[in-house]
């Protein structure tokens, strides 16, 4: 019951952010992994492509060091969606990996090759699975909706010609339909009631466009697709990833 109160309460914090008119910059589709991490996965990648395969064990040994200058970025990564349904992986998989490449610092100093050569194996593994932790869950009507709303957005929503307006409120209108007819992932089916919240939401919401669209009131029609967009890209944060 909390979290739903915090859940709603988010959302209504950006609710009332996007028709205040503050800017939002939506997510890209694709993932990108945290700073933090990819610093780690710039060091290490070399490694295992040219360094491990030829066992140079002085390089191997040396990157101790460099593995332990990104430990404090490690321990204080944040991951995007703490009430994600896979954030017990991702914080399981993350100290892990803390903790691998902290014995590897110690490991490397004494430039015991088998235990480096097991912990550098180990920090594969868990460097891996931290990265997967992070990958939003599939959820194919999701991400065709939220691409659709920003496709609307940007093409649609400072368009002179409000004849093409119509059909595409329509089309989001049938997307949202879709969506909850579709099939909920399996991580997420204890959120399956919210699911079905948020899409009676969208329904109302593209209701409200129309209205305004139909009135020629274009400053309520675009407050409101960016509100839209608004609510849709953070619950994908949210909740998916």
């Amino acid at each position: 019951m909390r979290r739903m109160v915090v859940y709603i309460t988010l959302l209504l914090v950006i609710d009332f952010g996007a028709v205040a008119g503050e800017e939002f910059i939506p997510s890209p589709d694709s993932l990108r992994v945290q700073t933090e991490l990819d610093t780690l996965i710039n060091l290490f990648n070399p490694l295992w492509q040219n360094a491990w395969p030829a066992r140079d064990w002085d390089v191997l040994f040396q990157a101790g060091v460099d593995f332990a200058g990104v430990l404090p970025q490690i321990a204080e990564m944040k991951y995007t969606s703490h009430n994600g349904p896979k954030f017990a992986w991702y914080r399981k998989h993350r100290e892990a990996l803390e903790k691998a490449i902290a014995l590897y610092r110690t490991e490397s100093g004494k430039r015991d090759t088998v235990q480096v050569a097991a912990l550098f194996l180990r920090i594969k593994a868990e460097l891996d699975s931290t990265i997967m932790a992070m990958q939003p869950i599939p959820f194919p009507a999701f991400n065709h909706f939220r691409r659709m709303v920003d496709r609307f957005v940007s093409e649609r929503g400072d368009a002179d010609d409000d004849s093409c307006l119509a059909p595409a409120i329509d089309s989001l209108q049938a997307q949202v339909v879709v969506l909850e007819q579709s099939r909920i992932p399996q991580e997420l089916n204890e959120k399956s009631a919210m699911i079905q919240e948020e899409c009676a939401y969208f329904r109302v919401l593209l209701q409200r466009i129309a209205g305004a669209r139909e009135r020629g009131d274009r400053t309520q029609f675009r407050l409101l697709t960016i509100q839209l967009q608004t609510r849709l890209n953070n619950f994908v944060r949210l909740y998916l990833q």
